[in-house]
């Protein structure tokens, strides 16, 4: 929670999006996925608990809060690979943008 708090506070991100809605981070039965969801006003990430630290990678976490800022359809359409990408550039660096730009181009996603 202490780190999605940070990121939707952090200066660049507020710039960029400005006066996002409040993100929760709770916990998730199932071990095999992480998910947002919107219910209403109230916006989640749902993380496994336990054993699925992978739920818990920065990468995994940047990519619930772009569905966040997002809340594109489809889900994963051209507008949520853009502002995953944007997010990543913003707070991990330039280089990760670019590895993620790398691997969809390779992956043929647009």
């Amino acid at each position: 929670q202490r780190y999605v708090d940070e990121v939707l506070a952090h200066p660049a991100v507020l710039e960029r999006w400005p006066a996002p809605a409040p993100l929760r981070v709770r916990p998730r039965r199932g071990a095999t996925a992480a998910h947002y969801e919107r219910v209403g006003d109230h916006a989640a990430i749902a993380v496994p608990q336990g054993r699925a630290a992978w739920a818990l990678r920065e990468l995994v976490v940047l990519h619930e809060i772009a569905h966040h800022l997002t809340e594109s359809d489809p889900p994963h359409g051209p507008e949520f690979v853009v502002t995953f990408g944007e997010l990543a550039a913003t707070v991990m660096g330039p280089e990760v943008a670019y590895v993620l730009r790398v691997v969809y181009a390779k992956e043929g996603v647009r």
